[in-house]
């Protein structure tokens, strides 16, 4: 027994040796066992060591397959739930920034609520049923129940949430997926996108704080208050299975004020799930972590002993796989629940099925794929065929002419060895200088046959690489070092709170870090319609440096690229200006060949228009005009809050000012000495050298008594 795991260990080293041997060598080698062999008299040997050798290669060659079989399922499992999560992760990103949005425009309350953009004092209508709905010329649907008042708080509230518009449509138009995503007030009002008449086509008297997808996330049943996701239920609205991703929504002092939901169409998700294709008659499937089925073909269903169900308006799917199937069948749908990945073997009808598994993290689903053994492990039945019949037809022909071709295989593989394997030895040499980072390095290529070609092909490969890695190189430096100047702009812009100082402070160094010929910024005046130059940005020693200028340019004007940037809220590039009609010269800046305009947009506002300009053509490109417009977001932001803490603060100190002169009044014991604090203190906060003010008297005189300060 020893003797013989000995000899298999030899034999199994001899092959690992043989296997890392050159090619020349493994030729000449190969040449001399057969020419050893084919002078030996035991033909009985030859072929039992020749069997054996086929014995071990059909089973390592079995063990390989089926070890590529379960890699390659592993793969194009983990690659499709990663296409599939992806998407849902998306979503619950985009969910989970609304709320954020939402939870900050609570911060804003008192700003927000007056009714500015949206009033729903004047919008909202009662309709026959007693509740509010609004017009669908809105952007979206306000539904208050008829169980709910209509109060001076709830409207205040429900103006507030209207600002959603600013951030609901993006995701919609992002998410093809998404069917519908709405805001649930904790007093029992819905802000809905897209607007379908919510009010109209559902029950007056609905309770929205009561259905699941509020109360999965109220701070009862999620008191970590993360994101959730619903049980799949049947849209009322036919469009198949849906779920619902609910984020909670806390104000900035940390009450519960209501959800944030999106209505998920799981069609295109499962469309996904059913074109997975695995050898002939493979098939993914999808299940929730109840076990429910979300999609599965025909096939799967037959395999499992079930029937497709049909799934009731707002039920929720109640087929599951658990507890069907063989043994192990049911062994790896309880892992498949549990959340747990990997590839087992299972039994289905007496042949062996590939079950491949992996979770879905966002949602906690599980994608599955079943195919039959014996479709992924057919190359190796292939292989394992013609291995026998080459085997077989080797044994014949050596037998017939082993004796004549000894000699001469053996001195033909000597010659040929050399001359093939010399090209490819110089090849291999080349390719390892290149795979150890020498790109310079060429092989000789002085012959027309396939090693010559193959060494050309080769050569001009990796001249491609050195050309696409430089180049690369050199943009992804350039524009990282490009987002690096914005984000020290708008790190050092963001600090100040005076607006005009910040716009100043940005174009100055906008002019400097990007080396332009000048930069300058106009904001929109929406009262009259038009853009006022505030800041410009003049090259260093420039006459007119440090001064801002006072250009005003109507919002509808054609000739500007400043006003048609703001018009259609996109950058504009024009890099010959001369030759522009719609180009609007300035007399103080005679240098100027290209010019992009590039709007500052806030939501669906815009602020101003951020223009550089250059003294030379094709001066910009699109990847500047990409820079250009991260920076004027940012400082769009930057601005709109500088601009209403001004707001704030003016409304502070006009409340403190009133306070006061109140304050003034009320220790006052007499009438007159009312009038006089009254009249003394307006005439300081106006700045007025005089006040007058007259009360009528019911005297004799002509009825009227004067104080004057």
């Amino acid at each position: 027994m020893a003797g013989t795991e000995e000899f298999k260990m030899k034999k199994r080293t001899a092959l690992l040796s043989f296997r890392n041997l050159s090619l020349r060598a493994k030729l000449i080698l190969s040449t001399l066992v057969v020419t050893g062999l084919s002078m030996a008299i035991l033909a009985f040997v030859v072929y039992n060591r020749t069997q054996k050798s086929q014995t071990t290669l059909v089973n390592t060659l079995q063990e390989t397959v089926r070890e590529q079989s379960e890699q390659q399922l592993a793969q194009i499992l983990s690659s499709e739930a990663l296409n599939a999560d992806q998407t849902l992760s998306a979503i619950t990103n985009a969910v989970k920034g609304m709320a954020e949005y939402r939870s900050a425009l609570y911060a804003r309350q008192e700003l927000f609520s007056k009714g500015d953009y949206w009033d729903g004092a004047e919008r909202l209508t009662q309709l026959s049923g007693g509740q509010y709905g609004n017009s669908t010329s809105d952007i979206a649907s306000v539904f208050v129940p008829n169980t709910i008042s209509l109060t001076e708080s709830l409207v205040a509230e429900i103006n507030n949430s209207m600002y959603l518009d600013m951030y609901a449509p993006a995701i919609l138009n992002a998410n093809p997926n998404v069917v519908a995503i709405y805001f649930i007030g904790n007093v029992n009002y819905t802000i809905y996108y897209p607007n379908i008449e919510l009010a109209s086509n559902i029950p007056p008297d609905f309770d929205a704080v009561s259905q699941p997808f509020f109360t999965i996330v109220n701070p009862k049943n999620n008191p970590d208050r993360k994101a959730q996701w619903t049980p799949p239920y049947q849209d009322p609205a036919g469009t198949g299975l849906i779920v619902t991703s609910a984020t909670p929504v806390y104000d900035q002092n940390s009450r519960f004020r209501g959800v944030l939901a999106a209505d998920v169409q799981l069609a295109s998700i499962s469309e996904q799930i059913s074109s997975i294709k695995i050898g002939k008659s493979g098939f993914a499937f999808l299940i929730d972590p109840a076990g429910r089925i979300i999609s599965m073909p025909d096939a799967g269903y037959l395999i499992f002993e079930l029937q497709p169900e049909t799934v009731p308006v707002n039920e929720t799917p109640q087929v599951t796989i658990l507890g069907r199937g063989s043994a192990n069948i049911q062994a790896v749908t309880s892992r498949m629940v549990a959340g747990e990945q990997g590839v087992s073997t299972v039994d289905i009808q007496d042949a062996p099925y590939y079950m491949a598994y992996t979770p879905l993290p966002t949602i906690g689903y599980s994608l599955g794929i079943l195919v039959p053994q014996i479709e992924m492990d057919e190359p190796f039945l292939a292989a394992r065929d013609r291995i026998t019949s080459e085997t077989q037809s080797t044994l014949q022909l050596a037998a017939i002419l082993l004796v004549a071709l000894m000699l001469g295989a053996a001195a033909v593989s000597l010659f040929v060895s050399q001359i093939t394997v010399r090209p490819l030895t110089e090849l291999t040499s080349v390719a390892e200088q290149i795979a150890a980072g020498n790109l310079h390095v060429r092989a000789r290529a002085d012959t027309s046959d396939e090693t010559g070609v193959l060494a050309k092909t080769f050569n001009k490969m990796t001249s491609q690489l050195q050309e696409t890695l430089q180049g690369l190189e050199q943009r992804v430096a350039d524009r990282t070092k490009d987002l690096a100047t914005v984000a020290e702009i708008s790190t050092t812009t963001a600090a100040i709170r005076d607006p005009f100082q910040m716009l100043a402070t940005m174009v100055h160094l906008n002019q400097r870090r990007f080396n332009l010929y000048h930069s300058h910024v106009f904001t929109y005046h929406k009262e009259s319609d038009d853009l006022h130059i505030v800041a410009c940005g003049y090259r260093e020693g420039d006459v007119h440096e440090g001064t801002h200028g006072t250009a005003v340019i109507p919002f509808s004007q054609e000739q500007s690229l400043v006003a048609r940037a703001a018009r259609t809220k996109k950058p504009v590039i024009v890099n010959d200006v001369r030759s522009d009609p719609g180009w609007l010269p300035n007399p103080l800046l005679p240098e100027t060949r290209a010019e992009m305009a590039v709007p500052m947009i806030v939501g669906d506002d815009v602020l101003g228009v951020l223009d550089v300009q250059a003294d030379h053509v094709d001066a910009f490109t699109e990847e500047d005009a990409n820079i250009q417009m991260t920076l004027a977001s940012q400082i769009a932001t930057s601005y709109q809050s500088a601009l209403a803490y001004e707001e704030t603060k003016e409304q502070a100190g006009f409340e403190t000012l009133v306070n006061l002169i109140s304050q003034k009044i009320q220790r006052t014991t007499t009438i007159e000495d009312t009038l006089q604090t009254a009249i003394r203190e307006l005439g300081l906060a106006l700045g007025a050298s005089r006040v007058k003010a007259a009360i009528g008297m019911a005297q004799k005189n002509d009825g009227n008594t004067v104080s004057e300060n």
